[in-house]
């Protein structure tokens, strides 16, 4: 059972229990494909800088990619639409 399950009333029967469409994350994933592609191509194709300069891009790939991808992601993994026999209820949040 549930937290869902848990916090309906005792005559209360849950019907649909859904998240977001998944197009949703077609965006945040483009994003983090494109920020990817231009960190590699950042860190080929300059010379610039040494290793200072790769870590760099590097810290701020993975920022990007937590910032873009990861929350959106959690975003979605804890957004639910749900259905009862008596009410229509929309949680988000962990």
């Amino acid at each position: 059972m549930g937290q869902l399950e848990r916090g309906l009333a005792p005559d209360e029967k849950l019907l649909v229990n859904r998240h977001t469409h998944w197009k949703t994350l077609i965006g945040p994933v483009g994003i983090a494909i494109l920020a990817t592609a231009a960190a590699g191509a950042l860190i080929y194709f300059t010379d610039f800088g040494g290793n200072i300069f790769k870590i760099v891009v590097g810290a701020l790939w993975a920022v990007a990619l937590i910032w873009f991808l990861v929350a959106p992601l959690v975003r979605w993994g804890t957004t639910i639409f749900a259905v009862t026999n008596r009410r229509v209820m929309y949680r988000t949040g962990v």
